[in-house]
C-alpha cells in the first residue's frame, strides 16, 4: 500500500517538526516464471511499476501536510492455457495524502486513490475505482510507531475493505522493522552503504479485462491472490538514493475471472507457485 510505505518518515518528521522531502521517486521491473510443469495453470508475469509524489504542503511546525502524486504499473501475463489469451492489465492512479499530526505523539494519514484498472481495450465505469486508507499514527517512541487503520485496496486479491495494523520498530541502529499487514519487511545495514532485506506480503489485484473469447468480447474482473517471499540487497547508489535487487517466491496463488456483470465465473486457475526476480530504485529529491 502507497500509505504504508511512508508512514515512517511521515511520524519521524511530526516528531522533529522538520519537513520531507519535497518529492519521492520510485521505479521497478519484477520477472516471474512457474517453479514447476502443470499444464493449464502456468503463468508467465511481467510486472513493471513507477510512482512520484510532491509536496504541495510539506509537513512540519504547522502539523498538517498535503502531497499529490502519480503512479503506473503494468502487469504482463502470458498463459500457457490455450483458451486464456495473453494480457496487458494496467493500473494507473492518482493519489492524494493528508498527513495531521497535532502533537508529536499522534496523528492520522488520510490518502484517496482514484485510478483505472484496465487493459484500455474497451475503457468503461467498469475500469475506474476509487481506493483509499484511514491510518492512525502513535509514535511510542523515537524509535517505535503503532499503526492502526483500514484501508479499501485490491492487495489480497479483490477491491475490498482490509485492517490494517502493525508496528515500525527501528530495534537497532542497523536493524529495521515494518510489520504491518498486509506485509513484513526487515532491512539490516551491514555496511555503511549497504543493507540485507526479506519480505513477505500480499500480491494480488483485481483489473476490468475485456477477454476476447470465443463467443465475442466479455467484460471481465479479474481478480488474482497470493503472497510472496523475498530476500535481497540494497545499495545506497547517490544521496537518499537505493538501488535494490531481490529474489522470490510467489505461492497460494488463485486467478478468478468474474463476468463484471455478476452473472458467473469463466474461469478458475489455480496458479502453480513462481520463482521471480526484481530490480528496484527508489529516492528522495
Amino acid at each position: 500500500m502507497l500509505i504504508v510505505r511512508t508512514v515512517k518518515c511521515l511520524a519521524l518528521a511530526a516528531l522533529c517538526s522538520a519537513p520531507l522531502s519535497a518529492a519521492e521517486f520510485a521505479a521497478s521491473y519484477l520477472y516471474s516464471a512457474p517453479s514447476k510443469s502443470d499444464p493449464g495453470n502456468e503463468i508467465v508475469q511481467h510486472e513493471s511499476s513507477a510512482k512520484v509524489s510532491f509536496d504541495v504542503v510539506p509537513l512540519g511546525a504547522a502539523g498538517w501536510g498535503l502531497a499529490l502524486g502519480g503512479s503506473g504499473q503494468l502487469n504482463a501475463w502470458d498463459f500457457d492455457e490455450p483458451a486464456v489469451p495473453d494480457v496487458q492489465l494496467y493500473k494507473i492512479t492518482a493519489p492524494l495524502k493528508l498527513t495531521v499530526f497535532p502533537n508529536p505523539h499522534f496523528g492520522f494519514i488520510a490518502t484517496i486513490e482514484p485510478g483505472l484498472h484496465t487493459d484500455f481495450d474497451s475503457v468503461g465505469s467498469d475500469d475506474v475505482r476509487l481506493d483509499g486508507s484511514l491510518l492512525g499514527v502513535w509514535v511510542a517512541t523515537p524509535k517505535l510507531q503503532v499503526i492502526a487503520g483500514v484501508a479499501y485496496a485490491d492487495d489480497l486479491g479483490k477491491a475490498q475493505v482490509i485492517p490494517v495494523a502493525g508496528v515500525i520498530w527501528d530495534a537497532t541502529e542497523r536493524l529495521h522493522v515494518e510489520a504491518i499487514f498486509p506485509s513484513l519487511t526487515t532491512t539490516y545495514a551491514f555496511a555503511e552503504k549497504w543493507r540485507a532485506r526479506a519480505a513477505v506480503m500480499a500480491a494480488g489485484g483485481e483489473w476490468n479485462w475485456t477477454f476476447n473469447g470465443a463467443s465475442g468480447n466479455v467484460e471481465i474482473d479479474a481478480m488474482l491472490k497470493g503472497w510472496r517471499a523475498e530476500t535481497g540487497i540494497d545499495r545506497l547508489i547517490a544521496p537518499d538514493t537505493w538501488l535494490t535487487v531481490k529474489a522470490g517466491y510467489e505461492f497460494a496463488r488463485e486467478l478468478e475471472l468474474k463476468r463484471a456483470d455478476g452473472t458467473g465465473t469463466t474461469a478458475k486457475l489455480d496458479l502453480v507457485d513462481s520463482a521471480y526476480g526484481a530490480i528496484a530504485i527508489a529516492g528522495k529529491f
